[in-house]
């Protein structure tokens, strides 16, 4: 199951890269800020990230919240900062639901949970003062009740 979100956070990245430009804003060159970019996604990187989050124990949907070092909080936090760190322009927080108990037979949902989503917004932008579009980032690191 780890390497399984491991891929999927990666493919997600890579397909957020490659989505098509608006007809209004296409280039004839590639863009060097975003080739620079690409260029730094490797597979060392990626297997970096995929440890850490191992070390976190379990990402468990109902793991601890609050322990600085293990479950689905921590890694929750140390993602908030992974992003704060990656640029000043980037508005990171938290989107946060209330997953419901269910009583129905066979269910995984012993009880209410909170839960959080981290979410990273880059504004962008056509040019110097018209707002473009937002590119947003918020990959799945729980493992749904696989502790």
């Amino acid at each position: 199951m780890r390497s399984t979100t491991g891929v999927a956070i990666s493919v997600y990245l890579l397909a957020s890269l490659l989505q098509p430009v608006p007809a209004d804003a296409q280039y004839k060159a590639v863009n060097p800020q975003i080739q620079k970019i690409v260029e730094q996604i490797s597979e060392e990187k990626i297997a970096t990230i995929l440890k850490k989050l191992e070390a976190f124990g379990t990402r468990n949907t109902f793991s601890t919240q609050d322990h600085p070092t293990r479950g689905i909080g921590a890694a929750r936090k140390w993602i908030y900062e992974q992003f704060r760190s990656y640029s000043p322009k980037l508005e990171v927080s938290f989107d946060q639901y209330r997953l419901k108990k269910s009583t129905d037979r066979g269910s995984r949902i012993p009880n209410d949970a909170d839960l959080y989503n981290v979410v990273a917004v880059l504004p962008g932008t056509t040019h110097t003062t018209v707002p473009h579009r937002a590119d947003w980032l918020a990959p799945m690191v729980d493992e749904f009740l696989d502790a």
